[in-house]
C-alpha cells in the first residue's frame, strides 16, 4: 500500500511538473504574442501619426489655395461691378442725349407751315 501511495504521489508530482512546464510554455508564447502586438501597435501608431500629419498639410494647402482663389474672384467681381456701373451710367446718359437730339416739335408758322406760334 505504501508503494502504491508512493507511486501515486510520484505520478501526481510528474503530472504537476508537466502542468507547470505547459503553463510556462504558454506563458512564454503569450509574452511573445504580446511583444508582437506591442510592436504592431507602435508601428501602426507611428504610421497613423505620419498619415495624419500629411493629411493636415494637404488640408491646409487646399484651404490656402481656395482662400487665394476666393480673394482673386472677389477682386475680379469688384472690378466687373465697377465696369458694369460705369457702362450703365454711359448708357443712361446716351439715351438721354438721343432723346434730346431726336425731340420732335410740331411745325409752326415760322417754319413755313402750321399754325402760328403762341
Amino acid at each position: 500500500a505504501r508503494g502504491h501511495a508512493r507511486a501515486e504521489a510520484l505520478h501526481s508530482m510528474q503530472s504537476l511538473r508537466e502542468s507547470v512546464l505547459e503553463a510556462h510554455l504558454n506563458s512564454e508564447q503569450a509574452k511573445s504574442m504580446l511583444d508582437e502586438v506591442r510592436g504592431s501597435v507602435l508601428c501602426f501608431t507611428s504610421a497613423l501619426a505620419a498619415d495624419l500629419a500629411d493629411t493636415q498639410r494637404k488640408v491646409v494647402d487646399r484651404i490656402s489655395s481656395v482662400s487665394l482663389m476666393n480673394s482673386r474672384l472677389a477682386s475680379r467681381y469688384r472690378r466687373e461691378m465697377q465696369l458694369r456701373k460705369r457702362l450703365h451710367n454711359q448708357l443712361v446718359e446716351l439715351r438721354g442725349n438721343i432723346r434730346v437730339l431726336c425731340r420732335v416739335r410740331p411745325p409752326i408758322l415760322e417754319d413755313g407751315s402750321g399754325p402760328p406760334a403762341q
